[in-house]
C-alpha cells in the first residue's frame, strides 16, 4: 500500500462522466460503513434521511475561477492558465508557447480584441511567475477567462456552468471541490430544515490537487500546498463539537485536509493567538498531538481571519483526528486523493469499493456519482 502501482486500476471510459447529472442529487451514493463494513447503494437525496442532528456538515466554499486565457501572440495561438496569486498584478501560470514566455520579456497577449501586457518575472517548476502590466489578474479572468474542465472531461462551454458549486463564494480555486457539487438547493434547504449545522472553510483547489504521483515510494512524495482561510472561531467550534459527541462531516477531501491540519496549524499559531482561546478550548487542542513534519506555510492572520497554505499529505496509516465520516467523489488512479481515501477507509477496502462501483456501473470523476464513507 506504500507503492505508487498500489494505486492504479482499469477504468472503463465510458464509466468517466461527461455531464453533471440533473438534478445533482439523484446521483448515485455508494455508502461504506467503517464499522459494520457494510455496503449500500443509494441516491445524494437520500442524506435527507440518512443524516440526523448529531452530525455537522462542513463544506469549502471556494469558488472556481475563470482561469483559462486563451489568445493570441504575434497572431499566434497562445494560452496562459492561472495557477495561484501572488499578489492582485503577479500571478502563476501554466503557458504556451513557452518560446514566447522569455525571463525578462514583455508579453503582448492579444485577447477579446484587446492586447494584453505581462512581465516574464521568473520561473517556476510548474511554469512562469508573470505580472500583469493592464489589469488586476482577477479583473482579466473576470473579463476574459474561461472556465477550467479538467482533461478528461470533453469541453462543451455548455458544461461549464454547472461546474461551480452553489455554495461557492470567495475566488482562487482552479478546480472544483467536487464533492458539493452533489449538493441541489432542494437537498441543502431540505438538510437546513432538518436541523443540521452547515460550516465552512475556504480550501483554494490547485492543479496540483489532480496530478499524479510521480515516486514509486509514495511516502518520498513531496506534495504540493494548497491556501486555507479560515475563521479565527473554528478553534472553538470543534472542540465544543467534540466534547458533545457531534459527528464531523467532512463533504470533499479538500474540507478534510484543511480539518486534518488543524492540529499542526495550532501549533503553529503565536502564543498570544492560543491565550485568546478559553481555557477548554486551549486543553482540547493541546491534546491533538502533531508529531509529524512541517505542514503549515505562509501564516498571516487578521482580527477574524487566519491565511495559511498546507502541506499535508495523507496516505495509509495516517492518525485522522477530527474528521468522523467523508463524502467524496471516485478518484483518478495513482492520485493523492485516492491515497487520501485509502488510509480513510483502509487500502483493502478502498480496493473492493472501487472494483464494485466499477461493476455497478458507478460514475467516476469530477461530473460522476460519489460515496458517503461513515
Amino acid at each position: 500500500m506504500f507503492k505508487l502501482s498500489d494505486y492504479d486500476y482499469d477504468l472503463p471510459p465510458e464509466l468517466i462522466a461527461q455531464q453533471k447529472t440533473n438534478p445533482p442529487h439523484n446521483s448515485k451514493m455508494l455508502i461504506y460503513d467503517r464499522g459494520t463494513w457494510e455496503i449500500k447503494h443509494k441516491k445524494f437525496l437520500d442524506l435527507t434521511q440518512i443524516l440526523d442532528k448529531n452530525r455537522v456538515i462542513f463544506f469549502n466554499k471556494s469558488k472556481v475561477i475563470r482561469a483559462r486565457l486563451q489568445g493570441m501572440i504575434e497572431g499566434k495561438d497562445a494560452e496562459i492558465f492561472y495557477l495561484r496569486m501572488l499578489d492582485n498584478w503577479t500571478f502563476e501560470a501554466l503557458i504556451r508557447p513557452w518560446k514566447k514566455f522569455r525571463l525578462g520579456s514583455t508579453v503582448k497577449f492579444e485577447i477579446g480584441g484587446k492586447i494584453l501586457e505581462f512581465e516574464v518575472m521568473w520561473f517556476s517548476p510548474e511554469g512562469r511567475i508573470l505580472k500583469s502590466l493592464s489589469w488586476d489578474i482577477l479583473n482579466i479572468l473576470d473579463k476574459y477567462g474561461q472556465m477550467p474542465l479538467p482533461p478528461y472531461i470533453k469541453f462543451d462551454k455548455s458544461k461549464t456552468s454547472f461546474y461551480q458549486p452553489l455554495l461557492a463564494q470567495e475566488p482562487w480555486s482552479v478546480a472544483a471541490p467536487t464533492a458539493s457539487l452533489h449538493f441541489s438547493h432542494q437537498l441543502l434547504s431540505a438538510l437546513e430544515a432538518k436541523g443540521l449545522d452547515m460550516e465552512y472553510v475556504i480550501l483554494h483547489v490547485w492543479l496540483g490537487t489532480f496530478k499524479k504521483v510521480d515516486v514509486e515510494d509514495i511516502t518520498k512524495y513531496d506534495i504540493h500546498t494548497e491556501q486555507v482561510k479560515i475563521n479565527k472561531d473554528i478553534f472553538s467550534k470543534i472542540a465544543w463539537m467534540k466534547s458533545n459527541w457531534k459527528r464531523i462531516l467532512s463533504v470533499g477531501t479538500t474540507v478534510l485536509r484543511t480539518l486534518e491540519s488543524l492540529p499542526a496549524l495550532w501549533y503553529s499559531l503565536p502564543k498570544n493567538i492560543k491565550d485568546s482561546y478559553s481555557n477548554e478550548t486551549q486543553s482540547f487542542w493541546n491534546s491533538r498531538k502533531w508529531e509529524g513534519k512541517q505542514i503549515i506555510y505562509n501564516l498571516s492572520f487578521d482580527k477574524d481571519f487566519l491565511l495559511w497554505e498546507t502541506k499535508l499529505f495523507i496516505y495509509p496509516w495516517f492518525r485522522f483526528q477530527i474528521v468522523d465520516s467523508l463524502i467524496t467523489n471516485f478518484h483518478l488512479p495513482k492520485s493523492s486523493l485516492l491515497m487520501l481515501v485509502a488510509a480513510f477507509m483502509g487500502y483493502e477496502n478502498m480496493k473492493k469499493i472501487y472494483q464494485q462501483a466499477i461493476e455497478r456501473k458507478y460514475k467516476f470523476y469530477s461530473f460522476g456519482d460519489g460515496m458517503f464513507i461513515i
